[in-house]
């Protein structure tokens, strides 16, 4: 029934188990293949599905026609098992994989969106193993990649489950840095405080590839973890609102410097490290002055650097923008300040401010640095094609 496949030296015993199940008889129903797969466990599927796309072990050709007509029943199959509780809570947590699973090998993204729906409350397992909590975040990140439009689909598939399969769906939502799974993930804070900490992992995972403004709901529930009486979570917290780059978080990070507990000093040391770049060391009042000096010239700037971003010459404009550069701490109110003058007829200016919206790294730019892209100015269009990669453009 299989045969080595060039350059596979590699035995697959799962795959051998599953078709030992099944014998050679040539009535391999979905019900038996899906009652082998289960008694198996996700490696055989997943040995089984690289086996089917020509990977690994190869299969008789007649056996290969056998269980593809098998695999296309086992969606319908576990949907009527899910909606009659038929077998243990682990077995149908195992189906329910199963069933996604064969679906993103057919390519069959709406089809999911039914097999997602399975996983209600009397359809899903409380005491689903991690392997198979595994399995469902790798199939939701997959299909989100090929379709996100199932985002709308998760969100109410979302409420109406148990807790162990919402923290599967969380971080499979998690392993696609996109702005829908920032938004989706944002608004899951607070509701349910029993996976708070897998909510703000996530959040932080998406949030330090995209480098958006931090939306106001995060950084407030951030800012309660920095003040809490736990030591793990102000740790937590620490680490988070410095992978999230939070400016704003910078005087409570500051103030943790003196905290208690070494780790949380470290930590925070840390954060303040990433979000302004400076090596200031563990000196709380040290850093204190750097900060007043940094808000003296937000004020400055906001009441007359500003000014001068108005209509400006090339030369005012290039010192304005090199004082920019300088204070990362405000980039993305930064950012935003500038992206009007992209509109700018001088050709030269607008170079200019692709140049420091790089520098200033926000992603705030990038739907202008997008648009530019289609610029009839031939540097213009190569210059912002290049802001928007190094932005991570391709991404979002």
């Amino acid at each position: 029934m299989l045969t080595k496949v060039s350059g596979q030296a590699q035995e697959s015993s799962s795959l051998d188990r599953v078709l030992e199940s099944l014998g050679r008889d040539s009535s391999i129903d979905s019900r038996s293949l899906l009652d082998a797969l289960t008694a198996v466990g996700p490696r055989g599927l997943s040995e089984l599905l690289d086996a089917m796309a020509g990977e690994g072990m190869a299969l008789d050709p007649t056996m290969q026609k056998r269980l593809e007509q098998a695999l296309v029943g086992i969606p319908k199959l576990v949907s009527r098992r899910q909606s009659q509780a038929e077998g243990s809570e682990h077995r149908r947590g195992l189906e329910l994989s199963t069933a996604m699973r064969v679906l993103q090998f057919q390519g069959k993204a709406a089809e999911f969106k039914t097999a997602l729906r399975l996983a209600t409350p009397a359809g899903s397992s409380a005491n689903v193993d991690q392997a198979i909590s595994n399995l469902l975040s790798d199939t939701v990140a997959q299909l989100l990649r090929n379709d996100p439009s199932i985002y709308p689909d998760l969100k109410k598939i979302y409420t109406a489950t148990d807790r162990r399969l919402q923290s599967a769906l969380l971080v499979g939502i998690g392993s696609v840095p996109s702005l829908e799974s920032l938004l989706f993930l944002e608004d899951q804070l607070g509701i349910n405080e029993e996976l708070s900490s897998v909510v703000l992992g996530q959040i932080g995972r998406v949030g330090q590839i995209l480098r958006m403004p931090l939306d106001q709901r995060t950084h407030t529930y951030l800012m309660r973890n920095l003040a809490s009486p736990e030591v793990t979570t102000r740790r937590e917290a620490c680490t988070l609102v410095g992978r999230l780059e939070d400016c704003e978080a910078i005087p409570e990070l500051i103030s943790l410097l003196v905290d208690p507990d070494l780790g949380v000093q470290a930590n925070a040391l840390w954060a303040l490290k990433k979000i302004t770049l400076k090596t200031l060391g563990p000196d709380q009042e040290r850093w204190r002055r750097w900060y007043t000096k940094e808000l003296a010239w937000w004020s400055l700037f906001s009441s007359e650097i500003s000014s001068s971003l108005v209509d400006p010459d090339l030369a005012t404009l290039a010192a304005a923008l090199r004082a920019l550069s300088a204070h990362r701490t405000f980039r993305h109110q930064l950012a935003e300040a500038i992206l009007p003058l992209l509109e700018h007829e001088n050709a030269s200016i607008v170079q200019q401010v692709i140049s420091a919206l790089q520098s200033l790294q926000s992603k705030c730019a990038l739907k202008q640095l997008g648009e530019l892209q289609d610029s009839p100015n031939r540097l213009i269009r190569d210059q912002a094609r290049k802001a928007y990669r190094a932005l991570g453009g391709s991404s979002v």
